[in-house]
């Protein structure tokens, strides 16, 4: 029965672990308010300033805290330009035993970006794990009724740059891969190196999302081999078009072999609005 004995022992020493784990939460952090320590510890890990308001609960299982109000801050100007209506965040268990806060995993719920006044749109809910500024970290994205998103991302706020590695996948569509370099400015996005897997195919180029003035969707790509039928079970027709989006669409694709159906050409170019152009003044 030495293996019942060691199983107790085990869980005896985890039970022993939370216990010491919720004096520490209940001790120092509540005593030492909690919320600056963990705001201040956010911060630190984001280079930005984190600010959280309103609610704010320590738990012990898992250890961690939850509250009702995160905000994201941009430190030149102070603006506010990333809220959450609520956050639940989970701290690292031996960390903590030695009085150091480190989060192992972040949850925003409706997570909304962009600068109040400006251009924004909001997420149902992002999940963060194993985060560090440099290093690659886990990231799940809950787009609602548009699927979801997993990926894996290196954050370097100073050069301004997300390296990425995105899944993105939604019921009955077959998945679509993305990876490339995201810069960022306070006139938009932008995505110099970009490579997309979409219905087994390969399509690579450059883009950008203005948002000063009329928001502008920018993309300069190009494809070996392309099947429009293929691309057409992914994303259907009739689901919205250019004249739906809320923002102005510039598109030109290159392709060496366009396909559809028993239809073929080579040398092919497709635009869509104006040619794509990512200078700060195209979206003025």
């Amino acid at each position: 029965m030495k293996w019942l004995r060691r199983l107790i022992g085990v869980l005896l020493l985890l039970a022993l672990l939370l216990f010491v784990a919720g004096a520490v939460l209940d001790t120092w952090i509540e005593s030492s308010g909690g919320r600056r320590l963990v705001e201040q510890t956010l911060s630190e890990a984001a280079g930005l300033p984190v600010r959280l308001g309103g609610d704010f609960d320590v738990h012990l299982l898992p250890p961690g805290a939850d509250g009702t109000e995160f905000r994201v801050l941009d430190e030149p100007t102070g603006a506010e330009f990333a809220s959450s209506r609520a956050y639940d965040l989970e701290l690292e268990l031996l960390p903590l035993l030695r009085r150091e806060l480190r989060v192992q995993r972040l949850r925003l719920e409706w997570l909304v970006l962009g600068e109040t006044g400006g251009t924004r749109f909001a997420l149902p809910s992002v999940e963060v794990s194993d985060f560090a500024i440099g290093q690659p970290s886990r990231v799940a994205v809950d787009l609602g009724w548009l699927g979801a998103v997993d990926a894996l991302v290196s954050w370097f706020p100073d050069a301004a740059r997300v390296d990425f590695g995105l899944a993105w996948s939604a019921e009955g569509r077959e998945d679509v891969g993305l990876d490339g370099v995201l810069e960022y400015a306070p006139e938009g996005l932008y995505l110099p190196e970009v490579s997309a897997r979409i219905g087994g195919q390969r399509i690579r180029g450059s883009a950008c999302f203005l948002t000063l003035g009329v928001p502008v969707a920018a993309l300069d790509l190009e494809a070996d081999s392309l099947d429009l039928e293929a691309l057409e079970a992914v994303f259907p027709a009739g689901q919205g078009g250019a004249a739906a989006l809320p923002f102005e669409l510039n598109l030109r694709l290159k392709a060496g072999t366009l396909l559809r159906g028993d239809i073929r050409a080579t040398d092919t170019l497709l635009e869509i609005g104006a040619p794509p152009d990512c200078s700060p003044a195209a979206g003025r």
